[in-house]
């Protein structure tokens, strides 16, 4: 099974640059990063470039000019772009545990979709830590995280297949996903412009086409570098979106995954 590490980012190249590092440290190293860019400049660029020439995965760029948030489209652009069978989320500030990948790897079944959950490195100390301290004990210890027990391995995880009712919760930076059924409801809704309700909406999809929650503690572990909040001046609009799927039971969005899939074939055509 190919991998691949789809991550948003946005104008944080020191936080990214600890992630791709975390990516290379993996006991299981995915196949491919795809950084997938909402519009950072030259620092990120270059950063990616530099990584490129040593990372042990295939690094990908793809990237889109700065309109706002506009997380849906460029994670489509991402999943595009890569080549692998089963797509990992997160973000660029979230720095991954040594066997996140393994986890994932691990935890992948047909049918399912899987939600991870993160402990946060408390913004006072996000430039002191290092990809080398995504250990949950050690994080613990220097007193730097608060949900601590989100980032701890257990030595026997919690792991809850959703099969009955439907609970719409989803961390958009620790989710993990057949590339097939994100074709099946055409990939994240480009509808959703600014933050909020992008990642419950397309699980809600997958639940219509008939896909369950994986969800896991204990596992798959991860670390958020905590920064100020992204505004949610749309989150109305947004959870406006989201009922409108919820009644309708929608399993496709009209705006999605399959345009930029028609690109980059025609990309690869010429």
């Amino acid at each position: 099974m190919r991998i691949a590490i789809v991550m948003t980012t946005y104008e944080t190249p020191a936080a990214l640059a600890k992630v791709l590092e975390g990516y290379a440290l993996q006991s299981r190293v995915p196949d491919e990063v795809v950084v997938a860019d909402d519009g950072s400049g030259s620092a990120t660029r270059e950063l990616i470039a530099h990584w490129r020439e040593k990372a042990p995965y295939r690094l990908l760029h793809v990237w889109q000019p700065n309109q706002g948030y506009r997380r849906s489209r460029v994670l489509n652009m991402g999943v595009a772009a890569s080549t692998a069978d089963y797509i990992v989320f997160t973000d660029g500030d979230c720095l991954p545990h040594r066997d996140f990948v393994a986890d994932h790897q691990n935890l992948a079944e047909p049918g399912f979709w899987v939600q991870g959950k993160r402990a946060q490195i408390r913004e006072a100390f996000a430039l002191q830590a290092q990809a080398a301290d995504a250990r949950g004990l050690h994080l613990l210890r220097q007193g730097w995280v608060w949900r601590a027990a989100y980032g701890l391995r257990w030595p026997i995880p919690l792991v809850w297949r959703q099969t009955g009712a439907f609970r719409e919760r989803a961390l958009g930076s620790n989710m993990a996903m057949w590339r097939s059924d994100l074709e099946a409801v055409n990939g994240y809704n480009e509808a959703f412009v600014g933050w909020g309700s992008e990642d419950r909406e397309v699980t809600v999809r997958l639940y219509h086409l008939g896909r369950r929650k994986k969800f896991v503690l204990g596992r798959a572990l991860q670390y958020h570098l905590d920064h100020p909040a992204t505004s949610r001046q749309h989150a109305k609009d947004n959870g406006a979106i989201l009922a409108m799927v919820r009644a309708k039971r929608l399993i496709q969005c009209e705006q999605g995954l399959r345009q930029h899939m028609v690109a980059v074939r025609h990309v690869d055509a010429t």
